[in-house]
């Protein structure tokens, strides 16, 4: 963790920010350790591209994680691709969420509710830890 007298900025910060002042070695650690991690973790593979590969780009967001009393925790950054570089129907043919209408969310619980059920919500498994 960097020293408290360093001020960090707050919200999403892109690379050219984090390039810069006394927390770069701090934001660049942050950044090896998510490339390991999802390497280890076999989230990707680096390849050589075939010639007819639409290639997507990608960025590296930088967040500051803070506990209650606003102290860094943790220098976290996160890979994410530009999707919105892809065609449907040439690199995509569908998306698919699984989220439930508000009209079976509604039916369910009339359902429950007709038969005097009490309703639980299982254990929601936090982010993937690594």
């Amino acid at each position: 963790l960097p020293p408290e007298d360093i001020e960090i900025p707050k919200g999403q910060l892109g690379l050219a920010k984090t390039m810069k002042g006394p927390l770069r070695p701090y934001w660049e650690k942050a950044r090896q350790d998510e490339i390991d991690k999802q390497l280890r973790l076999g989230v990707f593979e680096l390849v050589d591209p075939p010639s007819d590969a639409n290639i997507l780009r990608g960025h590296i967001i930088h967040t500051a994680k803070v506990d209650s009393q606003g102290k860094v925790k943790k220098l976290k950054a996160r890979l994410v691709a530009d999707g919105y570089g892809q065609l449907q129907g040439v690199d995509y043919v569908y998306t698919y969420a699984p989220t439930p209408s508000p009209d079976i969310i509604r039916l369910i619980l009339t359902i429950a509710a007709y038969k005097d059920s009490v309703g639980t919500q299982p254990p929601l498994r936090p982010g993937l830890k690594a």
